[in-house]
């Protein structure tokens, strides 16, 4: 992630407010009135976030107690309002960790789909597990799937792409365990950003005849959601340019106007709008069928699975935890200067305030993943000839440990999805 400094000038995004009071009753006894459920103000365009999106106010979590004569209203208050916030808060393991602690090496790519791992490790849920994780550092998530194969790294974080179906077509060893990333109908943390001087211009997908596109990759999964975009506007990926560029570099390209458009995920749609480079034009729930659409993946080696099979279900409770806590913080406010603070150290993002105003990042809070919308980006990787052989992604799927990790942690009853 690049280091921005630059300042955003669109107010500091505040959480839903909750209310508890208590009512007197006959007897003089006290019922606690429980908070109603937050509203999720989440805009359906990330433009109204950015300039026009300015009005946004998530108000800051407060819990108001009534103030009764007697001692027993209040206790019967306290008591109510700690179960309500407790219920925002996934349940904790209680299995002793694992002693002596097992090493595991986890490849990833250091983005904001890596939120769950990154505050798995920062806020101590890996350790709790007894498992010392380390990070390997890839550029991209393709570079994953040979450390997977060679026993480089026990897991990691996968990008759904040709490369990632045509290893599995040569035999690579892999089993897809978790959701790391994903586009669904409450975050909207990807988007065709077009660049700021075409605003006005490009009115229809038919408008995007002759542009030039940047993905981050032909046949992953933001590719194959600008495949639908034009085809509402009759064309094909040869009616447009097309090029592969990192999502910083994006930035730059749209800067210099060395690219019309591209597909990109946050926090790079939200840096574009900030430096007046480009504006969230579309986003896949209004042009793509396969909602939820994912974006990332975690894999587990077969070495992993078959010699350490307890570290395995281990790193996956603590895996869930992190992205619980993700999205309690993102929904709720819980503990959200922590997350940003853990976020920020580990993506090397000095400028912290850009987590107030970027759309958060979709997670499932089981781990479950969209197989609708990886079957798709097969099948267009298919067609245009950059997956070589079809292959049954069922056989890769293992959800065993998703399985064993949310029975431990119990439903997250709240704040389930940003």
């Amino acid at each position: 992630m690049p280091r921005e400094a630059h300042s955003i000038a669109r107010p500091r995004a505040r959480n839903a407010a909750r209310g508890m009071w208590t009512k007197p009753v006959a007897g003089g006894n006290c019922r606690p009135t429980m908070p109603a459920t937050p509203a999720r103000m989440r805009p359906h365009r990330r433009s109204d976030i950015i300039g026009s999106r300015g009005d946004l106010r998530l108000k800051t979590n407060e819990i108001h107690a009534h103030r009764g004569a007697a001692a027993r209203c209040f206790a019967v208050a306290v008591a109510a309002a700690l179960a309500s916030l407790a219920a925002f808060m996934p349940a904790r393991a209680a299995d002793k960790p694992l002693n002596p602690p097992v090493k595991v090496r986890f490849g990833l790519v250091g983005g904001l789909s890596d939120a769950g791992i990154i505050l798995a490790d920062g806020l101590g849920f890996f350790k709790a597990q007894g498992l010392d994780v380390k990070f390997v550092q890839f550029k991209a998530g393709p570079e994953t799937i040979p450390a997977l194969a060679t026993g480089q790294v026990q897991g990691a974080g996968l990008a759904v792409s040709p490369g990632f179906f045509n290893a599995l077509s040569r035999g690579v060893k892999l089993k897809l365990v978790a959701d790391k990333g994903q586009v669904n109908r409450n975050s909207h943390w990807a988007a065709i950003v077009m660049r700021s001087d075409l605003k006005g211009k490009i009115r229809s997908f038919k408008d995007l005849k002759g542009l030039k596109f940047a993905v981050p990759g032909r046949g992953v999964t933001s590719f194959t959601e600008l495949v639908y975009a034009l085809k509402l506007g009759g064309l094909t990926v040869h009616d447009v340019d097309i090029t592969e560029l990192s999502f910083p570099n994006m930035v730059v390209a749209l800067s210099n106007k060395g690219i019309d458009a591209a597909t990109m995920i946050e926090p790079f749609v939200t840096i574009s709008a900030a430096k007046k480079v480009g504006f969230d034009w579309k986003e896949p729930p209004q042009y793509y069928p396969y909602i939820p659409a994912e974006n990332g993946l975690v894999a587990y080696s077969e070495d992993f699975q078959k010699q350490q099979p307890e570290a395995a279900k281990r790193w996956m409770v603590a895996y869930l935890e992190g992205v619980r806590a993700y999205l309690a913080a993102m929904s709720d406010g819980t503990d959200r200067a922590k997350v940003i603070d853990v976020l920020a150290a580990a993506l090397h993002t000095p400028n912290r305030s850009i987590f107030d105003h970027m759309a958060p990042t979709g997670f499932d809070p089981d781990g479950k993943f969209a197989l609708g919308s990886i079957e798709e980006d097969e099948r267009v990787g298919l067609e245009l000839g950059l997956v070589k052989q079809k292959v049954d992604i069922s056989k890769v799927v293992d959800y065993s440990y998703i399985d064993y990790a949310a029975k431990k942690l119990g439903p997250m009853h709240k704040g389930g999805s940003p």
